[in-house]
């Protein structure tokens, strides 16, 4: 479990500091529901909570499905 925290929470948080600040100083954002401007702070924050939220979703079941494969 503790690998999941790692890549779920670890990676996107940089991730996105990333794209806030490059956003800031050229005025682009990589992707739409980042961009702060367009969809106001609730909106983006909206958009990360469930990106977050998926990838937890997605990496608990990945990791529950190969501890059942390896006690097989």
């Amino acid at each position: 479990w503790k690998y999941l925290l790692y890549w779920i929470i670890t990676y996107p948080i940089c991730y996105q500091a990333f794209v806030f600040i490059h956003g800031a100083f050229t005025g682009n954002y990589i992707y739409y529901f980042f961009d702060i401007n367009a969809l106001g702070i609730l909106g983006v924050v909206l958009f990360v909570s469930i990106i977050f939220t998926t990838g937890i979703v997605i990496g608990s079941v990945y990791i529950f499905i190969n501890r059942i494969r390896t006690r097989s």
